[in-house]
Protein backbone atom coordinates (compact mmCIF):
# COMPACT_ATOMS: atom_id res chain seq x y z
CA UNK A 1 0.00 0.00 0.00
CA UNK A 2 3.15 2.53 0.38
CA UNK A 3 3.15 2.64 -3.43
CA UNK A 4 -0.24 3.85 -3.77
CA UNK A 5 -0.40 6.75 -0.76
CA UNK A 6 3.03 7.77 -2.14
CA UNK A 7 1.38 8.36 -5.55
CA UNK A 8 -1.43 9.83 -4.31
CA UNK A 9 0.60 12.17 -1.99
CA UNK A 10 2.60 13.16 -5.35
CA UNK A 11 -0.93 14.14 -6.90
CA UNK A 12 -1.77 16.06 -4.09
CA UNK A 13 1.90 17.79 -4.51
CA UNK A 14 1.33 18.58 -8.16
CA UNK A 15 -2.24 20.21 -7.30
CA UNK A 16 -0.15 23.41 -5.62
CA UNK A 17 -0.92 26.81 -7.00
CA UNK A 18 2.70 27.89 -5.96
CA UNK A 19 6.14 26.94 -5.50
CA UNK A 20 7.36 25.85 -2.28
CA UNK A 21 9.41 28.14 -0.63
CA UNK A 22 13.19 27.34 -1.91
CA UNK A 23 14.78 29.17 0.58
CA UNK A 24 15.86 27.64 3.82
CA UNK A 25 14.95 31.36 5.80
CA UNK A 26 11.27 31.23 3.60
CA UNK A 27 10.67 27.71 4.25
CA UNK A 28 11.35 28.41 8.31
CA UNK A 29 9.10 31.69 7.96
CA UNK A 30 6.12 29.38 6.56
CA UNK A 31 6.38 27.17 9.23
CA UNK A 32 6.30 30.09 12.03
CA UNK A 33 3.68 31.05 10.68
CA UNK A 34 1.74 28.49 10.09
CA UNK A 35 2.71 27.49 14.42
CA UNK A 36 1.56 31.57 15.22
CA UNK A 37 -2.17 30.98 13.66
CA UNK A 38 -2.40 27.45 15.05
CA UNK A 39 -1.80 29.24 18.50
CA UNK A 40 -4.26 32.01 17.86
CA UNK A 41 -6.49 29.32 16.44
CA UNK A 42 -5.71 27.67 19.89
CA UNK A 43 -6.33 30.79 21.92
CA UNK A 44 -9.68 31.88 20.70
CA UNK A 45 -12.34 32.32 22.90
CA UNK A 46 -10.14 31.64 26.08
CA UNK A 47 -7.49 34.05 28.27
CA UNK A 48 -4.49 32.33 27.10
CA UNK A 49 -1.47 34.62 26.00
CA UNK A 50 0.01 34.56 22.71
CA UNK A 51 2.94 32.46 22.41
CA UNK A 52 5.69 34.32 22.45
CA UNK A 53 8.64 33.84 19.39
CA UNK A 54 10.86 31.56 21.17
CA UNK A 55 7.80 29.66 22.12
CA UNK A 56 6.78 29.57 18.47
CA UNK A 57 10.73 28.60 17.47
CA UNK A 58 10.45 25.79 19.80
CA UNK A 59 7.40 24.25 18.45
CA UNK A 60 8.94 24.00 14.80
CA UNK A 61 12.21 23.37 15.81
CA UNK A 62 10.50 19.72 17.60
CA UNK A 63 8.66 19.68 14.48
CA UNK A 64 11.86 19.16 12.47
CA UNK A 65 13.66 17.90 15.23
CA UNK A 66 16.56 20.30 15.63
CA UNK A 67 16.34 22.63 18.61
CA UNK A 68 14.73 26.03 19.31
CA UNK A 69 17.49 28.16 18.83
CA UNK A 70 18.43 26.47 15.50
CA UNK A 71 14.94 27.85 14.08
CA UNK A 72 15.71 30.82 15.68
CA UNK A 73 19.42 31.25 13.81
CA UNK A 74 17.36 30.52 10.65
CA UNK A 75 15.06 32.98 11.09
CA UNK A 76 17.66 35.37 11.84
CA UNK A 77 19.42 34.63 9.24
CA UNK A 78 22.55 33.51 11.06
CA UNK A 79 22.55 30.24 9.11
CA UNK A 80 22.11 30.35 5.24
CA UNK A 81 21.26 26.39 4.33
CA UNK A 82 20.13 23.53 6.05
CA UNK A 83 21.54 20.44 4.60
CA UNK A 84 21.33 16.57 5.33
CA UNK A 85 18.63 14.46 7.03
CA UNK A 86 17.68 18.77 8.76
CA UNK A 87 17.12 19.77 5.10
CA UNK A 88 15.25 16.92 4.09
CA UNK A 89 12.88 16.83 7.22
CA UNK A 90 12.36 20.73 6.73
CA UNK A 91 11.00 20.53 3.14
CA UNK A 92 8.59 17.44 4.13
CA UNK A 93 7.07 19.73 7.04
CA UNK A 94 6.95 22.40 4.61
CA UNK A 95 5.04 20.11 1.89
CA UNK A 96 2.16 18.46 4.32
CA UNK A 97 1.35 21.98 5.06
CA UNK A 98 1.57 24.31 1.99
CA UNK A 99 -1.66 25.36 0.56
CA UNK A 100 -3.67 23.02 2.60
CA UNK A 101 -7.11 24.71 0.95
CA UNK A 102 -6.03 24.02 -2.51
CA UNK A 103 -4.92 20.21 -1.39
CA UNK A 104 -8.78 20.17 0.50
CA UNK A 105 -10.22 21.51 -2.70
CA UNK A 106 -8.46 18.39 -5.19
CA UNK A 107 -9.16 15.84 -2.15
CA UNK A 108 -13.08 16.92 -3.23
CA UNK A 109 -12.69 17.14 -6.07
CA UNK A 110 -11.80 14.10 -7.35
CA UNK A 111 -14.17 12.31 -4.73
CA UNK A 112 -17.16 13.57 -6.09
CA UNK A 113 -16.41 14.41 -9.82
CA UNK A 114 -13.22 13.39 -11.70
CA UNK A 115 -12.41 10.36 -9.40
CA UNK A 116 -9.31 8.43 -8.54
CA UNK A 117 -7.50 6.03 -10.71
CA UNK A 118 -5.14 3.33 -9.70
CA UNK A 119 -3.47 1.01 -11.90
CA UNK A 120 -1.13 -2.26 -11.46
CA UNK A 121 0.19 -4.60 -12.43
CA UNK A 122 -0.63 -8.96 -11.32
CA UNK A 123 0.07 -12.10 -12.49
CA UNK A 124 -3.80 -13.96 -13.21
CA UNK A 125 -3.56 -17.36 -14.33
CA UNK A 126 -3.48 -21.26 -13.19
CA UNK A 127 -0.67 -23.70 -13.11
CA UNK A 128 -0.86 -25.13 -16.45
CA UNK A 129 1.67 -26.17 -18.92
CA UNK A 130 3.86 -23.55 -20.63
CA UNK A 131 2.36 -22.44 -23.07
CA UNK A 132 -1.20 -23.35 -22.75
CA UNK A 133 -3.99 -20.21 -22.49
CA UNK A 134 -4.27 -20.76 -18.54
CA UNK A 135 -0.71 -20.22 -17.70
CA UNK A 136 -0.15 -17.27 -15.65
CA UNK A 137 0.76 -14.13 -16.92
CA UNK A 138 1.32 -10.26 -15.77
CA UNK A 139 -1.78 -8.01 -16.38
CA UNK A 140 -2.46 -4.42 -16.20
CA UNK A 141 -5.71 -3.77 -14.01
CA UNK A 142 -6.72 0.01 -13.54
CA UNK A 143 -9.61 0.66 -11.11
Amino acid sequence: MGHIYDALARAERETATRPLPATTYGQIQHLLKRAETADRRAQRGTALKPASRTELARRVGAQIGVSGRTVERHRDKKIKTATGEHGRRLKAAVEKTWQPKVKEAARARAATQTGITVETRARFGFTAAPGSTDNGRIRLITH
